[in-house]
């Protein structure tokens, strides 16, 4: 949970810098047709953004499954020197 916790920021600066690398000018070309807010950002701006969307889910989960093989191969390193004590 600490480990996801943590990806938030780091994952929202990255999809603010990324987006602000798409120009302008295909929101308002898709406003000057004639859609709305939701179609813009859906039609327009997520394919797009489709690609950081993509490297964030897998940057996180390997995170995520990289702590859960730590805590793993601790329990079994340690758990039988600590039987003995017990």
């Amino acid at each position: 949970l600490v480990y996801l916790a943590g990806n938030i920021p780091y994952n929202t600066w990255m999809v603010k810098t990324y987006l602000d690398t798409i120009p302008r000018s295909i929101d308002e070309a898709a406003g000057i047709d004639g859609a709305s807010h939701f179609y813009i950002f859906r039609k327009s701006v997520m394919p797009v953004a489709r690609p950081i969307i993509v490297l964030l889910r897998m940057t996180s989960f390997l995170k995520w499954r990289s702590s859960k093989r730590i805590k793993r191969t601790e329990e079994n390193c340690y758990g039988s020197l600590f039987k003995d004590i017990r």
